[in-house]
């Protein structure tokens, strides 16, 4: 910390030099003023030494600058307010693509994670600074399917939305990072907004969060194989090594039943059922979903109302080697799918049938990106055909629910250079679909025998997909990376059409 410091204080000392050089030479004044407030700014909150004439040129500078610039700079100077966050807001316009307005934010982004490391965060605030620090990059859509100008809601609208939605029997939890890197968590219940509160370091920390995206979520899929010796682990090593992946990963409480989590785009690779709760998984004692945004999820009851087709099962099985996975599945699935009357298509091309099903089911190997290991890129069938995932997406546009058994499925990764995420499972929404189930890491092939008859049962008892989802992953029983393996994206309260 001492070096921080001394090398903050030389970084200030130069930028004053640089100042007073420009001032002398009348140049342009906006770069090293942007530096000097910005290394003012963290020399005060780190208590470095600051020259005595610092804030006089500084001043100086802001008065070379259009008045436009030298309150933007002014804003970025001190510690934001909720006042200051909205008038962020408002000035960016509504992007006519959501990805645009992902990318628009980010000053909005660094002024949301500051608020949320001041020492004293309002009720209102700390809401509205998590709900802008979301994903707002997805399409919006309009009831024929028309894209509609993205847009970011106001503070007073977050505050509405959500009461509203955890009027519905769901309990909402937003969490955000701040500047230093800290977990902020709001939650709502019941109607009520409570009041925001700073996870202790040792509860959750960004380091450890940063450690554990080198390895996870893919080596969950692993931690049950043979050790170097080829010995199996027992029991007691595999829960330990659950655990031990997620410490200092967690939060000190959630509310109970059914929980939503919206998470600041920078979090939402976690996956949310294995969220530790004072030291316990959230999906053991609760149903839990992730949403993008509550502005997203406040338009979620107008796409339950669409009306949607039969639904359907795609697993490609054609040309497929003896003894090889897809068929297997099949095979298991057939008897279950013909007891719900859900058509079961084995052919290599995908059909048309999906798209705007109510159901749309899909069993297939998933593949991420060779080199990084990272970013959801293509589903492939047992003879090497691959398909992009923009093109499955297209294909199960307008789907209710998209219940895929596809390794990495509902894997999101941080879309470099904006505040959004990537993945199969937000391109499905993105294409209109109201709630997505899949595994964030890859899938154990007995799975969907084991989950789809629990998973119908409920679903045609008319629980919301939330608590399908939760009852079929109880019914699997088994370790985390069986049990917790299927994880709720999008509309949690989605239910069966009735006819």
């Amino acid at each position: 910390m001492a070096t921080d410091v001394g090398v903050l204080e030389a970084i200030l000392a130069n930028a004053v030099t640089t100042a007073r050089s420009v001032l002398e030479a009348e140049d342009d004044a906006a770069p090293i003023a942007a530096v000097l407030i910005e290394a003012l700014r963290l020399a005060r909150a780190r208590a470095a030494d600051v020259p005595t004439d610092a804030d006089t040129i500084a001043q100086a500078l802001l008065k070379r600058l259009a008045p436009a610039a030298a309150q933007h700079l002014e804003r970025f100077a001190r510690v934001p307010t909720i006042d200051d966050l909205s008038a962020v807001a408002t000035k960016i316009e509504g992007a006519r693509y959501g990805h645009n307005l992902a990318k628009d934010i980010r000053e909005l982004v660094i002024l949301s994670r500051r608020y949320l490391a001041g020492e004293a965060i309002e009720l209102a605030g700390a809401t509205f600074a998590i709900e802008l620090l979301a994903d707002h990059g997805l399409l919006r859509r309009d009831e024929f399917g028309f894209e509609t100008p993205a847009e970011l809601p106001s503070p007073g609208q977050v505050l509405e939305t959500a009461k509203a939605i955890s009027l519905t029997g769901l309990n909402v939890a937003l969490l955000g990072l701040n500047e230093g890197g800290g977990l902020v968590r709001v939650e709502v219940v019941g109607g009520e907004v409570l009041p925001p509160l700073r996870e202790p370091l040792d509860i959750f920390s960004k380091e450890r969060l940063v450690e554990w995206r080198r390895e996870f979520p893919a080596r969950y899929a692993r931690l049950s194989e043979r050790d170097v010796d080829g010995r199996l682990p027992d029991a007691f090593q595999l829960a330990r090594a659950f655990d031990d992946s997620v410490r200092g990963l967690g939060v000190t409480a959630l509310p109970p039943q059914r929980v939503v989590i919206i998470p600041d785009a920078a979090l939402a690779d976690f996956p949310v059922n294995l969220l530790p709760v004072d030291g316990v998984f959230a999906g053991e004692h609760r149903a839990m979903a992730a949403a993008p945004s509550l502005h997203w999820l406040s338009e979620a009851e107008a796409r339950r109302a669409r009306p949607r087709g039969p639904s359907h099962c795609w697993i490609p099985t054609a040309n497929a080697p003896e003894g090889s996975l897809l068929p297997r599945v099949a095979n298991d699935l057939a008897p279950i799918l013909a007891a719900a009357e859900i058509a079961l298509t084995e052919e290599s091309s995908m059909p048309a049938a999906l798209q705007g099903a109510e159901l749309a089911i899909v069993a297939a190997h998933g593949g991420l990106a060779t080199l990084e290991g990272r970013f959801f890129r293509s589903v492939a069938d047992e003879a090497d055909e691959v398909m992009a995932s923009e093109r499955l997406a297209r294909g199960l546009a307008g789907a209710k629910v998209a219940i895929l058994f596809v390794c990495n499925s509902t894997r999101l990764d941080m879309e470099p250079g904006a505040q959004a995420n990537l993945g199969l499972a937000r391109m499905l929404l993105d294409r209109g679909c109201s709630a997505v189930i899949g595994s964030p890491w890859p899938l154990r092939g007995d799975v969907p025998l084991h989950w789809l008859p629990s998973f119908l049962e409920a679903w045609n008892l008319d629980f919301p997909i939330i608590d399908a989802n939760s009852y079929a992953n109880e019914k699997v029983g088994g370790f985390a990376d069986i049990r917790h393996a299927l994880h709720v994206y999008g509309d949690p309260l989605v239910r069966r059409q009735v006819r």
